[in-house]
């Protein structure tokens, strides 16, 4: 792919674009295009990395990273790269020893970022590492505390570890930050649904309108609580576009994995 006269921002920003689009082979070709100019681009390098990462490419993903830090020891980006792909790996604790480097601002006096945090423990959180997980939050939201991002995070991870009430209480938090957080919408939906709070289970997950909604197992939900608790038949035009909207989705996945995925590429390549 031709691409003259692009310097490396601009590759960077073309693939950062096409990734968070999802279109991960064509971000993969431009940053190799890029790299094949600028070979010691430090943002090209993990933009390539996260990208392979996306693709679950992990020993490629591996090179990028260990390039990037070659070139930049302290890169926080790549250290939290290398990390995850270090968890594919098994290697739990080097993974944990880089991303407490980028924690604890190693070296000293350097900025931690909020949102990489909260990257971080989602990683750890889908390795099932919840404990982890919990401390990178717990330092995310002392360092932001007004991130609906960080308090729905932390939810997930409090539910695993039998601490609903209290992953209810964050979920309330991030929705009165952020009234259209659609992630905790439905989680919070999910964990009042399992309470056995009905009504308010539905309300939140009518919250979300019906063009928005793509998680199949809430779609089920909603169509079950109008049916017992509204009377409503299967003739209904609400009932009706309902289904349609089931029909849509093509899986039926574990709501949690559903709601981090949507979210995560947001989190994941660096800006």
């Amino acid at each position: 792919m031709a691409t003259p006269f692009l310097d490396p921002e601009e590759y960077d920003e073309q693939a950062h674009h096409l990734y968070q689009m999802g279109e991960y082979d064509r971000a993969l070709e431009l940053l190799k295009e890029g790299l094949s100019l600028y070979p010691n681009s430090l943002e090209l390098l993990l933009g390539l990395g996260y990208t392979r990462l996306a693709r679950e490419e992990f020993v490629w993903a591996k090179i990028a990273f260990e390039r990037a830090l070659a070139i930049e020891p302290n890169d926080d980006d790549a250290r939290a790269g290398l990390g995850e792909v270090l968890l594919r790996f098994g290697q739990h604790d080097r993974a944990l020893e880089l991303f407490n480097e980028v924690k604890e601002g190693v070296p000293p006096l350097r900025a931690v970022d909020a949102e990489q945090l909260i990257g971080i423990g989602r990683a750890l959180y889908r390795e099932q590492l919840y404990r982890e997980a919990l401390d990178f939050f717990d330092t995310a939201l002392a360092l932001s505390p007004l991130s609906a991002d960080g308090y729905t995070s932390r939810a997930y991870t409090l539910h695993r570890l039998n601490a609903t009430g209290k992953a209810i209480e964050d979920l309330i938090i991030a929705l009165e930050l952020n009234s259209e957080h659609t992630e905790a919408q439905i989680y919070l939906g999910h964990l009042l649904y399992d309470q056995g709070k009905w009504e308010d289970a539905l309300d939140h997950f009518e919250a979300i309108p019906l063009e928005e909604q793509w998680d199949a197992l809430a779609v089920c939900r909603v169509l079950e609580l109008k049916t017992t608790l509204r009377g409503l038949d299967s003739t209904d035009p609400e009932i009706t576009a309902w289904n349609d909207r089931l029909d849509e989705l093509a899986s039926f996945s574990d709501p949690i994995d559903e709601l981090l995925s949507e979210v995560e590429r947001q989190a994941r390549f660096p800006r």
